[in-house]
């Protein structure tokens, strides 16, 4: 039986769409699951005790406002001013343990997710906090 891969609110697969949490460096991006390579194989890249998943975060097209918040978000990570255009967000590893599956979600909710760090930041915590 094949291993599940378990994120914040169930199960985890190809093709899922998903938001990233506050606990991470792509904190509030919304991505689609390209692969998954489970823990213990021999394509698990990085030292996390979790599945790597691959999420491409640069599929959807965010508002201008939040093009704005993500580019400041990465200018404070790397020390200097970035560009949307440059920032590494196709083919990112994330731990499943940082991620929330919102496939299936209204059109109208993934919307509101690409267009502001407060609309992710609210629906990430009201499925955390249940």
């Amino acid at each position: 039986m094949e291993k599940k891969t378990i994120c914040i609110n169930g199960e985890l697969k190809v093709n899922n769409l998903v938001l990233s949490t506050f606990d991470d460096d792509f904190a509030y991006l919304v991505g689609s699951v390209s692969e998954i390579r489970a823990l213990g194989s021999p394509e698990h890249e990085t030292e996390n005790d979790e599945d790597d998943v691959y999420v491409n975060f640069s599929e959807f097209e965010y508002f201008p406002i939040r093009i704005k918040e993500i580019e400041r978000m990465f200018s404070d990570l790397y020390g200097y001013p970035k560009v949307f255009e440059e920032l590494p967000l196709g083919d990112v590893i994330m731990s499943p343990s940082c991620l929330i599956n919102i496939s299936g979600i209204d059109e109208v909710v993934l919307r509101r997710l690409l267009e502001c760090e407060s609309n992710a930041a609210e629906y990430c915590n009201s499925v955390i906090q249940g």
